[in-house]
């Protein structure tokens, strides 16, 4: 699975580790694996109807399927269904896109 996130850091050098800089963030991948996770179904394709944050519970996003880090911030989203909520829990980089591909 491609990475949420590209090394855009140059190398130190005669075969050292990279030098430390910030990666990029790959957004058109990103979208494509929201596209991806609302047409099979893993998140649905509407606004949820609670939105609640908090600290990564470990389990893996409903949209990128990488681990939601405890030192990370996710989001679970519920949407209720014929009288029962089912939950999903996603990054914040990934339901901000998410959000955005609704509209």
């Amino acid at each position: 699975m491609k990475p949420l996130f590209r090394d855009s850091s140059p190398s130190s050098g005669a075969g050292g580790p990279p030098a430390t800089r910030p990666q990029r963030f790959d957004y058109r991948h990103l979208v494509d694996q929201v596209r991806d996770a609302t047409r099979r179904g893993r998140i649905p394709a509407r606004p949820a109807d609670q939105v609640w944050g908090g600290a990564g519970s470990g389990g893996l996003c409903a949209i990128c399927e990488l681990r939601l880090e405890r030192h990370e911030v996710e989001y679970e989203l519920e949407f209720s269904e014929g009288g029962s909520a089912r939950s999903y829990h996603v990054h914040v980089a990934c339901c901000m896109t998410w959000e955005a591909e609704l509209s």
